[in-house]
C-alpha cells in the first residue's frame, strides 16, 4: 500500500504528484491567488456577487460537468481531497490521508473527525459509501461523475472515520478524481431524492456555505454556515468564511457583466472566455483587478471525421490542414498581442503535459508541398482537388465552445493554402444529429479536468468515450493503440512508468492528428476594487473561503 502524506516536502510531494499520474507543474503562467488585492486584514460581512455566463440547469453534483455548476457546487458541498493549484499536489480535504494499493484498485481514506453535513448528521464513512452507491445507481445520469469512477465496484466501511473503494480494474487517475466537484459527498438522506430534485439542489452537503435558493439559468445564492471548521488544505482560512454569501447571476454577455461591475451594481465578471483587453482595462480604470489561469484540461480542440469518404481520412490531408493554420494569428485576432497559443493537445496547466508545440507551428508552404507531393493538383479556381474532389471541410461550430470568427479565420488562412472551408454554425443540441450522422469534416469539443486522464474520457472508443465525434476520429489501428496506451496509464503506479505512458498517448494523438488544438482557454475575470482573496482552484473554480469584502 501507498500511504501518501498530506503536507510533506517538496520531493515527496513530487513523487506524491507523479504517483497519481502527474508532474512537476509544466511553467506556472496562472494567477491562482489575489495579488493585486487592496491591503489589509480580512473582515467578516457583506454579501460578493457574481456573475456567470450561463449553467447547465442542474447543480446534483454527479450529474453535472459543467464548470459555473461546479463553481455552486463547491461552496455548498465537500470533496474527500483537493489540489493545489500551484503544485498539483493531492492534498487533504474531507479525507485527512489515504493509501492506494500496488495495482490501483483499492483506495482507503481515513476521514477528518467532527465534520458534519448542514443539518447536523456527522459525515462518516458511511456518508461516503452512501455517495458512492447513490453515483452507481444513478448510471447514465451521471453524466459529470461517471467517467472518473471508471471499474468502481463496491464501497466498504471499516469504521466510522475509515472508507474503502474497491475497483474491478485499476484506475491510477481516481485519486485526482476525488478532487472533482462533481464527486462531492452529500448526506444519506440526499440520495433518497429523486435525481430531478437534486438537480435543483435539494441535497444537503458538508460546505462552508448552505444553498438558500437556485434558479436554473437565472441564479442562485449561498449563506455562510456556522460552525464551519474542515475546509480545503489550500485555503489559509480553516474555519468559517469571511462573507455573510454569495449571489449567482448568469449573465451571457461579458459586456455587461464589466459593466455591472464597473458601475457597482457586481462584485465579479466570471464569463467562460477570457475578458477583452478592453474589458479588461476598464476593470482597472474604475479600481478593480483581474485574475487570469489557463484552464487544464482539453482546450477548444477540433476532430477530424476520418471516415472512409471523407477527405479527412487521409493522414497527409489532416497533417497540411494543420501546417496551414496560423495559431498564433488567431490567438492575436481574436484576443489580443501576446495571448498565448496552444502549446499541446492538453493544456500546460495540465499533469503530464508534453510540449508539442512543432507540431503547430504555421507552414502554409509545406502545407501545399505535402499535398502535391501525395497527387493534390490545384483546380482553376485555386483550391486542391485529388481524383475530381475538391479539398473541402465542413467546419462545425458549436456555439457553446468555439466561435463563428474563429472558424472565419480558419477559413481565410486555409483559402491561401487552396483547402475550402465551410462553416456550418450549430447548437449543441442540433450538432449532435450532425455528428452522429457524420455529415461534416471538422467537429470540436472542451473538457476541464487537471489530470492527463482527460484524454482517455474523451478518446477511448473501447471504454468511456461517447462523443460522436471521437467515434469518428479514429481509424481502427489507431483507436486500437490508444485504448491500449489508455488501459495501460491507468495500471501504472510507478509513476515514471505513467508519464512515459502519458507522453506516448499524447505523441499518438498528434502524429495521427486524431485532434488539433486551435485557442488556449485562458480565462480572464474581473474584480471590483473591494474583493478581496478570491482564488482559482486547480480546474479553474472559485475557492472563497478567504475571500471578504473592504469595508
Amino acid at each position: 500500500m501507498h500511504k501518501l502524506s498530506p503536507r510533506a516536502a517538496i520531493t515527496a510531494a513530487t513523487i506524491t504528484l507523479l504517483l497519481i499520474g502527474t508532474s512537476a507543474c509544466a511553467g506556472d503562467k496562472s494567477d491562482p491567488g489575489n495579488s493585486s488585492s487592496p491591503n489589509g486584514s480580512p473582515v467578516k460581512g457583506g454579501r460578493l456577487s457574481i456573475a456567470f455566463t450561463s449553467d447547465s440547469g442542474c447543480i446534483d453534483p454527479p450529474q453535472t460537468g459543467f464548470i459555473e455548476d461546479r463553481i455552486i457546487i463547491r461552496q455548498i458541498a465537500d470533496t474527500l481531497t483537493d489540489q493545489d493549484p500551484e503544485t498539483l499536489e493531492i492534498v487533504p480535504y474531507l479525507a485527512e490521508s489515504w493509501e492506494v494499493n500496488d495495482t490501483a484498485t483499492e483506495y482507503t481514506f481515513r476521514l477528518k473527525s467532527g465534520v458534519t453535513f448542514s443539518d447536523g448528521s456527522a459525515l462518516d464513512a458511511a456518508a461516503v459509501k452512501a455517495t458512492f452507491d447513490g453515483i452507481l445507481e444513478l448510471g447514465p445520469l451521471a453524466t459529470g461523475a461517471g467517467r472518473l469512477i471508471t471499474g468502481l465496484e463496491s464501497t466498504e466501511v471499516v469504521d466510522p472515520q475509515t472508507v474503502v473503494l474497491r475497483f474491478s480494474v485499476p484506475n491510477a487517475a481516481f485519486l485526482q478524481a476525488t478532487t472533482n466537484a462533481s464527486l462531492a459527498i452529500l448526506s444519506p438522506d440526499s440520495w433518497d431524492k429523486a435525481p430531478e430534485d437534486r438537480c435543483v439542489g435539494d441535497y444537503i452537503g458538508s460546505g462552508p456555505y448552505t444553498l438558500n435558493e437556485y434558479t436554473p439559468n437565472e441564479s442562485a445564492s449561498v449563506d455562510r454556515r456556522s460552525g464551519y471548521g474542515w475546509a480545503t488544505s489550500v485555503a489559509e482560512n480553516q474555519g468559517e468564511v469571511y462573507l455573510d454569501g454569495i449571489d449567482f447571476s448568469f449573465i451571457a454577455e461579458p459586456s455587461v457583466q464589466v459593466g455591472s461591475v464597473t458601475s457597482g451594481q457586481l462584485d465579479i465578471a466570471w464569463p467562460r472566455a477570457a475578458l477583452s483587453e478592453d474589458n479588461q482595462g476598464l476593470i482597472q480604470a474604475a479600481g478593480g483587478h483581474t485574475l487570469s489561469r489557463e484552464m487544464p484540461g482539453v482546450s477548444e480542440t477540433q476532430i477530424p471525421n476520418t471516415t472512409d469518404g471523407h477527405v479527412l481520412s487521409d493522414l497527409y490531408a489532416r497533417q497540411a490542414l494543420v501546417k496551414g493554420i496560423d495559431f498564433s494569428g488567431i490567438a492575436k485576432a481574436e484576443y489580443w498581442e501576446g495571448y498565448p497559443v496552444p502549446t499541446g493537445i492538453v493544456a500546460e496547466t495540465t499533469p503530464g503535459w508534453v510540449d508539442q508545440s512543432e507540431a503547430y507551428a504555421y507552414d502554409p508552404e509545406g502545407a501545399k508541398q505535402l499535398l502535391e507531393d501525395n497527387g493534390w493538383e490545384l483546380d482553376a479556381d485555386g483550391y486542391y482537388a485529388k481524383a475530381g474532389k475538391r479539398f473541402t471541410i465542413r467546419w462545425l461550430v458549436f456555439t457553446n465552445v468555439s466561435s463563428e470568427s474563429t472558424a472565419a479565420l480558419v477559413q481565410d488562412q486555409l483559402k491561401d493554402v487552396g483547402i475550402e472551408v465551410e462553416i456550418v454554425p450549430l447548437t449543441a443540441q442540433d450538432g449532435a444529429a450532425v455528428l452522429e450522422a457524420g455529415d461534416y469534416d471538422i467537429g470540436n469539443i472542451a473538457s476541464t479536468r487537471a489530470d492527463a486522464d482527460i484524454l482517455r474520457q474523451i478518446f477511448d472508443l473501447t471504454t468511456v468515450a461517447d462523443s460522436s465525434a471521437a467515434k469518428k476520429s479514429q481509424d481502427p489501428q489507431t483507436a486500437a493503440k490508444l485504448s491500449e496506451l489508455f488501459a495501460l496509464q491507468l495500471t501504472q503506479v510507478d509513476p515514471t512508468q505513467r508519464l512515459q505512458t502519458i507522453a506516448e498517448i499524447q505523441e499518438l494523438l498528434v502524429d495521427q492528428v486524431v485532434a488539433f488544438p486551435l485557442n488556449a482557454r485562458i480565462q480572464v475575470f474581473g474584480l471590483a476594487e473591494r474583493v478581496n482573496d478570491v482564488k482559482i482552484t486547480a480546474e479553474n473554480l472559485t475557492l472563497t473561503n478567504d475571500a471578504w469584502l473592504s469595508k
